[in-house]
């Protein structure tokens, strides 16, 4: 009966309204056989449906869930149908609450209390907090908070509220890095209350969103399947699938690092997983964008999860919707052939677009596609370095994500690395690099200048002791230079010309993309925030590079300085200043052959 009702439901042009519809249908029957047969049909479908969509669902989900005793769980679906109409006043409670809420993003800060609260072990304070701050919360797309959430009622053993939040967790998630978990205990609570059948269309689905990830053996899905009888319609495949480059395992990467590994790092130093690369081409697509946040929807309307871009885009149909009634939506644009290009890094910054966007626009090139023909959905181009590189690549036009519009694209390609970033460059891929480096006019017109890259542009991260540093290096033939101050052609001048170049970790490093093979690099770093951006792309590039693990520019506090402090409070020294030891500088100079 259940498999019956998901085919009716996800066969409907409108599986939203159908949803609520079957669910209403059921809670009129007031038997308890009833009730369980809306909650089992609403945790096959929800999470293949645009979210909050329609507030009414969830309530109605809640009475389900209500009726068979799941109180808690009615609650979670409550709050989320309040997100989407009108919050709640600010509840009175604990001051952390008060805190929260008072934040111009306060699902973030829920979130880094969650994470606090759990590396403590304290449980029952973050089931507290959760309390607290729910019903008054803004809409929330940070999918780590609905995991963050699962996982409490996970450790208080309560599965039912665990399911709603896996359940809004697989929606909102970007497919690679967080959703495996919520996937294995939904898996996990199937198939502990003996439904195959549930069991067996979530692995499919799963499979279909996250190929990466092998949930269970292939003869453990039979088995499932045996045991599950016809099953539902899966999950659809959106559209015709261009494979671009296989799939390739990393190897191992080593470098010379002074005072330590930076713990961002010492993943690289295991072999890595480069997933393939393919495009999606969907025909008679809409596409939706505002703050951006892009949503790609088929020719049904349903919201297409693995092809849309951001944290919020779950809620773009719904905030159209809302513009529609007050006559305020903008008028649809007909596009005959697109390329989306935006992923989860809109800024104007030089890594970010050079190393993703402009890669990403070249693979569409590399598909067969006339860019010249085409229109790029992506970040508002606002900077000399993104008008100059897109002129090079020859896009048609360029719509920005950035205000309210929406398009009607008879012809849609989406690239993969679009929803699942592999920042930066995918995952050091010598292919991505090579594509946006024959771009440019490379060859070294001054060689032998040595940088000393500045953040005096920046309000963070910045090196507090640089005069000093400048002092040490001047005599070694060094320049101070800010890249953010320069125009884009010097910038690529001067990377192409460096021979050594000392630099903080920052946007600005995106210029190595520029280096000649053999550069000698020292990128330096904050004790306890870094990434791999960089790192990971100097083989590709051929750089000799090195890393400097600092000290934090302010204090010598623990909290600021030790690498393996807790992680929400690490997070927080992204935006500190740095101090480097003059001694170290001068260990870097002796190896890199600059004395």
């Amino acid at each position: 009966m259940e498999a019956a009702l998901v085919r009716t439901v996800l066969a409907d042009p409108r599986p939203v309204r159908a949803l609520r519809e079957q669910i209403e249908a059921l809670l009129l029957d007031h038997t308890a056989a009833a009730d369980a047969l809306a909650v089992g049909l609403f945790e096959c479908v929800f999470h293949r449906l645009p979210p909050f969509a329609d507030a009414e669902l969830l309530r109605v989900a809640a009475e389900a869930h209500r009726r068979l005793g799941r109180t808690e769980a009615g609650w979670l679906l409550d709050g989320v149908a309040a997100q989407i109409t009108t919050p709640l006043p600010c509840p009175d409670g604990a001051d952390e609450a008060r805190t929260i809420l008072a934040q111009p993003d306060p699902g973030a800060w829920l979130l880094a209390a969650l994470e606090r609260h759990a590396a403590a072990g304290a449980w029952e304070q973050a089931h507290a907090t959760i309390r607290a701050v729910w019903p008054s919360l803004p809409p929330v797309g940070h999918f780590w908070v609905y995991q963050r959430m699962a996982e409490v009622y996970d450790r208080l053993s309560r599965p039912a509220a665990t399911r709603v939040m896996d359940l809004l967790t697989i929606q909102f998630s970007p497919a690679d890095n967080g959703t495996e978990g919520a996937y294995r205990r939904l898996l996990d609570g199937f198939r502990a209350a003996g439904r195959a059948r549930a069991a067996a269309e979530l692995v499919l689905f799963q499979r279909a969103a996250l190929p990466a990830v092998t949930m269970i053996a292939d003869d453990a899905l039979a088995a499932l399947r045996a045991a599950a009888g016809p099953l539902a319609a899966g999950a659809p495949a959106p559209g015709r699938v261009h494979a671009i480059f296989p799939a390739e395992t990393r190897l191992p990467q080593t470098w010379q690092s002074f005072n330590g590994i930076p713990q961002s790092m010492i993943p690289l130093t295991a072999p890595m997983q480069r997933p393939a690369v393919t495009i999606t081409e969907i025909a008679d697509a809409v596409v939706l964008v505002e703050h951006d946040q892009v949503a790609v929807l088929d020719a049904q309307g349903m919201l297409l999860t693995e092809l849309s871009v951001g944290r919020l885009p779950a809620l773009l149909p719904h905030r159209f919707a809302t513009l529609a009634r007050a006559g305020a939506a903008p008028a649809e644009q007909r596009l005959d052939l697109a390329v989306l290009v935006s992923d989860e890094f809109p800024a104007p910054n030089v890594c970010h677009f050079l190393f993703d966007h402009a890669s990403r626009l070249l693979l569409y090139r590399r598909a067969g596609i006339d860019l010249a023909a085409a229109a790029a959905i992506g970040p508002a181009l606002r900077t000399e370095f993104q008008t100059e590189t897109v002129a090079r690549i020859g896009v048609g036009a360029w719509h920005a994500t950035d205000a309210p519009a929406q398009f009607r694209v008879r012809r849609l390609l989406v690239s993969s690395n679009c929803r699942h970033v592999r920042h930066t460059a995918h995952w050091g891929a010598g292919w991505a690099v090579a594509s946006v480096r024959a771009l440019f006019d490379l060859v070294p017109h001054a060689p032998r200048r040595r940088l000393l890259v500045s953040r005096a542009d920046a309000p963070t991260r910045r090196i507090v002791n640089e005069d000093a540093l400048e002092a040490l290096l001047a005599p070694h033939g060094f320049e101070r230079i800010v890249p953010g101050r320069m125009p884009f052609a010097a910038q690529i001048a001067a990377f192409r010309d460096a021979s050594h170049i000392v630099a903080p970790h920052g946007g600005g490093l995106g210029n190595l993309m520029f280096c000649a093979p053999g550069t000698e690099v020292l990128e330096i770093l904050h004790p306890q925030y870094g990434t791999w951006s960089y790192a990971i792309s100097m083989p590709a590039l051929g750089i000799a590079y090195r890393t400097l693990v600092a000290a934090d520019g302010e204090s010598e506090a623990a909290e600021f300085n030790d690498p393996k402090w807790p992680l929400p409070e690490r997070h927080a020294s992204m935006h500190r200043s740095i101090r480097v030891d003059p001694a170290d500088l001068r260990r870097w100079l002796a190896v890199s052959g600059a004395l």
